[in-house]
């Protein structure tokens, strides 16, 4: 039996296949494979290629990147609406009550070495975790017809990042990072990092909080009403950030959950505009 495979940007495609397909790992060329979206009769695949080498000095290098575009892909998908957290768990002191299983791991093959076994590794906790919770939005059919549409409808940024869009590789990694980050203190710094990293510039940084509000209120206001709005409660968002910084959100305030919520909503939102 075959497979199909679906390509979302010359460098990462979507493998989908009968279940009872053992082996997909024979390719001729340097691929991570992430195991995924499943279903009783079929199964998909992330195969993602790079270049690199699996020697002790570089192979770091190498892993770091093939999960960053997997992180990268999974939280365009994430803030497109396609797949949601859903925190089923029974979790009580940060320590999951309900056993887990690993169903996510990543795979290398390399073209150099075709008739040795791929070597396996499996993805960080704080990824697996959020990954075994993820599911797709209602409404949505995970099939081969929405795979070959997802490079069109959802992921049409992804070819534009990967070929040197570092600001929004930047945010969208950071956004990730955010996303699956247990701590609301550290969730909130990393989604203001990703903030900065969208719209920030690294030749100026004098006042800086300024700069990016006035940016933010005119990618996403319509009107001046809008604009001033985004505005004041960007500058709001930065202040907390500025307190947290050494402090913690453990009795955090109404007013400070309600701005976290808006730096959340607020960076998908400008990600979206700016894919």
């Amino acid at each position: 039996m075959g497979h199909d495979e679906y390509s979302l940007s010359p460098t990462a495609s979507i493998v989908f296949c009968p279940r009872e397909i053992k082996n997909l790992y024979q390719k001729n060329k340097l691929e991570s494979l992430f195991r995924g979206l499943q279903n009783p009769e079929h199964i998909a695949f992330l195969r993602i290629k790079g270049e690199g080498y699996l020697y002790p000095s570089s192979e770091v290098r190498l892993y770091r990147d093939l999960n960053d575009r997997a992180r990268l892909i999974i939280e365009l998908l994430h803030i497109q609406k396609v797949i949601k957290f859903s925190r089923s768990r029974n979790i009580q002191y940060g320590i999951t009550k309900t056993k887990t299983e690993t169903i996510k791991q990543g795979f290398i093959v390399n073209e150099s070495a075709q008739n040795e076994k791929p070597v396996q590794y499996d993805i960080p906790d704080d990824m697996n975790f959020y990954l075994s919770n993820t599911t797709q939005n209602e409404g949505l059919i995970l099939d081969r017809s929405f795979f070959s549409s997802l490079r069109e409808n959802y992921l049409s940024g992804l070819s534009r990042i990967e070929s040197g869009e570092e600001r929004i590789l930047s945010a969208a990694l950071w956004s990730f990072e955010a996303r699956i980050d247990s701590s609301p203190t550290s969730s909130f710094i990393k989604t203001c990092i990703a903030l900065e990293a969208l719209l920030g510039e690294d030749s100026d940084r004098s006042n800086l909080t300024d700069k990016l509000a006035i940016k933010y209120s005119y990618l996403l206001g319509r009107n001046a009403q809008e604009r001033k709005k985004i505005e004041a409660d960007f500058k709001k968002i930065y202040h907390l950030r500025s307190k947290l910084v050494h402090g913690s959100l453990k009795n955090s305030t109404p007013l400070e959950r309600s701005l976290i919520k808006k730096a959340r909503i607020l960076l998908e939102f400008s990600l979206i505009k700016e894919l």
